[in-house]
């Protein structure tokens, strides 16, 4: 089990000038021996506040076992055994809106 930070890029609302504002929001992931990866809850756009916090949560594991509950299950690691339980679906997932609506019309259905 790993823990690292993790950062995407979000629209915020329109500033004073009319410009969108984009954050990075940061977050801590636990990925496990599988490739499965967990997302912590709550997101910050205060990168030092939640590198304390993967500080605070690697020390808390390394005394006890953590207990994932609460925390969002999120796309495993590429080619990892998780993903490859359910390739299907995270490449589906990955596809933009057109391709999935053309798959979909071939189809008839998601492939998960």
């Amino acid at each position: 089990m790993r823990f690292y930070l993790d950062s995407d890029i979000v629209a915020g609302g329109i500033n004073e000038d009319g410009e969108r504002c984009h954050y990075h929001v940061y977050y801590i992931v636990c990925e496990l021996a599988d490739g499965s990866r967990f997302m912590a809850p709550g997101t910050t756009t205060d990168r030092r506040a939640m590198e304390r916090d993967l500080k605070s949560i690697e020390n808390a594991c390394n005394s006890e076992s953590l207990n994932l509950e609460g925390w969002d299950s999120i796309q495993p690691a590429y080619g990892s055994e998780a993903y490859a339980k359910d390739w299907n679906r995270w490449e589906f997932e990955a596809m933009d809106d057109m391709e999935q609506a053309e798959y979909l019309r071939r189809n008839g259905k998601a492939p998960y």
